[in-house]
């Protein structure tokens, strides 16, 4: 999906959250796809939606990876690789969320002492 002005789309800040909407405690970090719901924070018309997340990753090789919520393919993913050595990790992600304003989210079994999320905005 292609995002202009021309074709409509308009890009809605969030503005500037006082604290995460989701910090280490409220990731599964297997390796595996999980839900996670937006709903609460994303109006149902968002097309596209930014994230931008803080990690600190205690071994090498961390990651995050998002898609749309029940998507099969793994081609159609944004992923973050965090640096070669252990350390802090900035970066910004963005997902599709399905109609109920969920996506997907992939972290390896590895120590994050901290990894937060924070919704930055949407298009719609």
């Amino acid at each position: 999906m292609f995002f202009s002005r021309r074709a409509g789309h308009r890009y809605f800040h969030r503005g500037d959250p006082t604290d995460p909407d989701f910090e280490v405690g409220d990731f599964t970090k297997d390796g595996a796809w999980h839900s996670l719901d937006l709903s609460g924070i994303i109006p149902k018309t968002a097309k596209l939606v930014s994230l931008k997340i803080m990690a600190i990753c205690g071994a090498a090789g961390g990651y995050m990876g998002v898609r749309k919520n029940g998507a099969t393919d793994t081609l159609n993913i944004d992923t973050e690789k965090s640096l070669p050595i252990a350390g802090v990790a900035e970066f910004g992600l963005c997902v599709t969320p399905d109609s109920d304003g969920v996506i997907e989210y992939k972290i390896p079994e590895l120590p994050f002492p901290t990894l937060e999320m924070i919704v930055g905005g949407w298009f719609k």
